[in-house]
């Protein structure tokens, strides 16, 4: 389990640390989701760096930094999800404004749009996520303070997992029906609950080395390329419709 969780958060690393990747999925600084994708990589290392020190180290500290920090960071990507999903076709920037960009080699960063439902639409994102910090406190409190429920910390990263797979595919039926990359994103996610299954019918290790548990990491971490893929595809779309481009990927 420990070697699959140091398997889960290379990609993240591979793409946060090498530029010409980051600059691929997380776009020039007047992208709006430049920010968001790159919190997204550090809490994803983050969190998958806590959880090879929890299997190859298992005591009350490591274990609880392993809970926490999984949550958050699937509540950060229902949270970035749902910002995403708030924001106009690209972004709300103006078309002189990414192409004094591209060809003044000057960066701008880019505003919510101006009309008054992207601006609802906007805020609320970050409701939604004041919402989210709110009960994430609650759930460190409750857990070290009133009953470290394990299956309590389940039911909850599963109804997040769910959520935004449900978001998702939402999205790809009406906002992002006319982008063909949409599949990636669903096609990750169907991957993940299906990988997830291992955790429910849980089987006992093989060789004493490879359980439920670190099959379902061992088979997520192959996946994480195809998440990264999605952001490249959509971030060059989003680029492209500000600086102008048609609807059309």
């Amino acid at each position: 389990s420990s070697l699959a969780s140091f398997l889960n958060g290379v990609p993240h690393g591979v793409y946060f640390f090498t530029p010409s990747l980051r600059r691929k999925y997380a776009g020039p600084r007047s992208h709006y989701m430049r920010i968001p994708l790159y919190v997204h990589s550090v809490v994803a290392m983050n969190s998958w760096l806590w959880s090879t020190v929890f299997h190859a180290r298992d005591v009350p500290f490591t274990e609880a930094c392993d809970y926490f920090f999984a949550t958050m960071q699937l509540m950060f990507s229902m949270w970035m999800a749902l910002y995403r999903m708030s924001r106009p076709p690209g972004g709300g920037s103006s078309k002189k404004k990414a192409l004094s960009e591209g060809q003044e080699g000057h960066e701008i960063r880019s505003r919510p749009d101006r009309n008054p439902g992207s601006l609802v639409a906007f805020l609320g994102s970050y409701g939604v996520g004041l919402a989210f910090l709110t009960f994430y406190v609650y759930y460190v409190h409750s857990m070290m303070f009133t009953l470290f429920d394990y299956g309590w910390h389940m039911k909850i990263n599963g109804v997040l997992v769910a959520f935004q797979a449900v978001a998702w595919l939402v999205w790809s039926v009406t906002l992002g029906r006319r982008r063909r990359y949409r599949f990636k994103a669903i096609g990750f996610l169907t991957l993940v609950l299906l990988a997830a299954s291992c955790e429910v019918f849980d089987f006992p290790p093989y060789w004493g080395l490879i359980d439920a548990h670190a099959t379902w990491h061992l088979l997520t971490a192959p996946m994480i390329p195809l998440w990264y893929s999605f952001w490249v595809d959509d971030t060059a779309f989003e680029t492209k419709l500000a600086m102008g481009g048609g609807m059309r990927d």
